[in-house]
This record gives C-alpha cells, structure tokens and sequence, in this order.
C-alpha cells in the first residue's frame, strides 16, 4: 500500500512539473495535466514519441494506464491471497505476483527517464550524463519545472501535432 502512495505522490510531482513545462513552452489547456494520468498524454505530445532501448514507444499515455493496471491487479490478488489462504500458500503467490509488479515498474522507469531525455534533447537543454540525471526518478519533474526552452525546433514539430 504504501507503494502505491508513493506513485500516486510522485505522479502528481510530475504531472506538475509537466504543466509548467507545458505552459512555458505555450501549448493549450495545460492545466489538464494535473487530472492524473494526463500529463503522460501530454509528454507523448511533446516528445512525438521516443524510444526505451531500440523501442519505440509512440503512445506513452495508454502505456503508462496499462501498466498501473497491471500493477492494481497483481496488488489486488496478492492482498486476496494474504486474506484468503493460510500463511503457507500465500508468501508463494506474493512472491509471484511481484514479478509483474517489478515489470511495470522496470518499463514505468525507462519510460520516464528516456522521455525525460528526449525532451530535454528537444529544448536544447541536453548536458552530459543527463540520462543518469533523468535515471533518478525525483530529479525528472524539477527538471521539467525549471528547464529553459532555449531551441526554436521545440516549439516548432512536436506541438503541432
């Protein structure tokens, strides 16, 4: 549970640094940001994509509601297994049901930190070992609150769309 608390704390951090990123560099309704899960929406519409590893990844929103709903679900049924079964047959299928957890967790990561890059290769605001930067989770939505946007292309492609 406290998991969970945890992500639905760093997703309203990140939602926020989202809409400021979103209002500095002029694209509408970016208060919307802060509804959760939105704000994945809007930095698919920022990077027009990105990839993780080789991977294009072309619809981060969706992607981001899958894997919390996974994650919801194998939560839900290792909570039932703990109320359900004895103490024997539940630590095995707590143990089991964190392999789709780590999953989600492992893709939500990469996601966020390739993203992260992307977007700071967009404004221009690109340093060195930046992706080590954006590795840590914290460090991303602070980045986005007071990045500057000093390239015209990003105001350019990406939010045309």
């Amino acid at each position: 549970m406290i998991g969970w608390i945890i992500f639905l704390a760093y997703m309203e951090l990140y939602s926020a640094g989202v809409m400021l990123l979103a209002k500095k560099c002029g694209i509408g309704r970016y208060g919307l940001c802060l509804i959760p899960f939105v704000s994945f929406f809007f930095v698919d519409r920022i990077t027009g994509g990105f990839s993780v590893c080789g991977i294009r990844v072309s619809k981060w929103g969706r992607q981001v509601i899958v894997l919390a709903v996974i994650s919801l679900c194998a939560t839900a049924y290792a909570l039932w297994g703990v109320s359900h079964l004895t103490a024997d047959n539940s630590a095995p299928l707590v143990q089991v049901m964190w392999v789709p957890i780590a999953f989600c967790i492992l893709v939500f990561w990469l996601g966020t930190a390739f993203s992260a890059v992307r977007i700071l290769f967009l404004l221009n605001a690109s340093f060195r070992l930046d992706w080590l930067v954006c590795a840590l989770f914290i460090t991303v939505p602070f980045l986005f609150m007071f990045v500057r946007n000093r390239g015209e292309r990003f105001a350019g492609a990406a939010f045309c769309a």
